[in-house]
């Protein structure tokens, strides 16, 4: 499988925690990275996916699965922080994607995980948070989906403006 085709069947992958092939006609595209259309309607829209990593070290230890990389719990505040830097990226991004869909949403995936213990008001917060409703009204995303874990279970966090 050439690279390419891994990074699209990870994002598949991701994808399919939110919109499965049951419901969707699901068309790999890039820019955004899918065209989606509900098996009963008419309307299309793209979803981009992407990964959040709280620093690049992060991201560098964690694909190459490093046994010595620090793993720094985060506050609130960081996490809160670096998941509008990926949204405000990502918008920015958005500007040069196909114009043939109805809207965009966006689907990151917490790739670090660090909330597997965390307590349930932390994603309350998240959801309720008046900034990230702020950042999300002003982009080209309809929704933002946010993929983690919680008490070792997989959930998707839905935030929208």
């Amino acid at each position: 499988m050439k690279l390419d085709e891994k990074k699209k069947a990870k994002e598949k992958a991701i994808l399919n925690h939110v919109y499965s092939d049951t419901n969707y006609e699901i068309i790999p595209s890039e820019r955004p990275d899918f065209t989606l259309k509900a098996k009963n309607k008419d309307e299309v829209f793209g979803v981009e996916i992407t990964e959040l990593y709280l620093s690049e070290n992060h991201a560098k230890a964690m694909n190459l699965k490093s046994q010595n990389a620090e793993m720094i719990s985060p506050s609130y505040e960081r996490y809160k922080q670096k998941l509008l830097e990926v949204i405000a990226d990502k918008n920015q991004k958005s500007m040069q994607y196909s114009k043939d869909v109805a809207y965009l949403e966006l689907v990151i995936d917490d790739c670090e995980k660090q909330f597997i213990n965390a307590d349930k008001d932390f994603f309350t917060l998240l959801k309720e948070n008046e900034e990230m409703h702020q950042v999300i009204a002003a982009s080209n995303f309809k929704r933002v989906f946010v993929l983690s874990k919680y008490k070792n279970a997989p959930i998707v966090i839905a935030l929208e403006a």
